[in-house]
């Protein structure tokens, strides 16, 4: 059952791969929102740099498995792009006249980006997350133990006068 593939189905492939690439994107920016978003809210996190760290190791883990679907992608739809610019060729297509203005109008409106370029945009987009997330987390002012605090507090009292000194009992030896 062999067949041939047409401009209706090269363009239909392209179509699918760029709502697969638009889905990545979208995963992406949610977990990368909700992680700034976090961190610029957390504010009685009691071990904030270990849970930073921790995040970014995640974060950093989830952005690889990522940008390797995106980049798998890209390179499909420059494949697809490719084979669907070749079909189009005036001088040696085979294609009817109205599958020939399809093609080339397909063309000229849905180039994709290079795998390259979709590296590159996802490795800045990521420095980012990450140093927003470390930027919160190193600029949270650092809460004092409650050892240091009520030391503080009482060092805050009034001073012990004559009067209030003769207030207290003694205690008996």
């Amino acid at each position: 059952m062999g067949g041939t593939i047409g401009v209706k189905d090269l363009i239909a492939q392209l179509l699918e791969r760029g709502m697969a690439m638009q889905t990545f994107w979208g995963f992406y920016i949610t977990v990368s929102l909700g992680l700034v978003v976090f961190f610029g809210n957390a504010k009685h996190l009691k071990q904030p740099k270990a849970v930073a760290a921790i995040v970014s190791l995640m974060f950093i883990a989830f952005a690889w498995v990522n940008l390797g679907g995106m980049f798998a992608i890209s390179s499909q739809r420059g494949f697809l792009y490719e084979v669907l610019r070749s079909l189009g060729d005036p001088k040696t297509s085979t294609l009817t006249s109205l599958d020939l203005k399809v093609a080339n109008g397909f063309l000229d409106l849905a180039e994709p980006d290079s795998p390259y370029k979709v590296l590159i945009f996802h490795i800045f987009s990521d420095l980012v997350v990450l140093v927003t997330i470390w930027f919160f987390t190193l600029s949270r002012p650092v809460e004092e133990p409650e050892v240091i605090g009520s030391w503080r507090a009482m060092m805050r009292r009034p001073p012990l006068t004559q009067k209030r000194l003769s207030r207290t009992p003694r205690r008996k030896l």
